[in-house]
């Protein structure tokens, strides 16, 4: 579910706030990055690293998707970190 998505329900945060401002204002393709749902390739990123650390429970989940699910309309695969400014972000197909 997207961040803004989720934002309707009640949750137990594990983000950092100065993280989310910045991923609050990036365009990925027509729609904002908070608009989509992050979908994280590899397991060992910043984010899960931050959460296992800081926080007791579990936060995140793994799952297996087959390789076709990136060719679904509307899906978007960056290079790397959709917030940094050195992803290359491309538009939404």
């Amino acid at each position: 579910m997207s961040h803004n998505r989720t934002a309707r329900f009640p949750h137990k945060r594990v983000d950092l706030e100065v993280v989310q401002e910045r991923r609050d204002r990036v365009p990925v393709g027509s729609r904002m990055l908070h608009d989509h749902a992050n979908l994280y390739i590899g397991g060992r990123n910043p984010m899960m690293f931050y959460v296992a650390r800081n926080n007791p429970l579990p936060a995140g989940a793994c799952c297996g998707l087959p390789p076709k699910s990136l060719d679904l309309t509307g899906v978007v695969v960056t290079d790397g970190n959709a917030s940094s400014d050195y992803t290359l972000r491309p538009d939404a197909t």
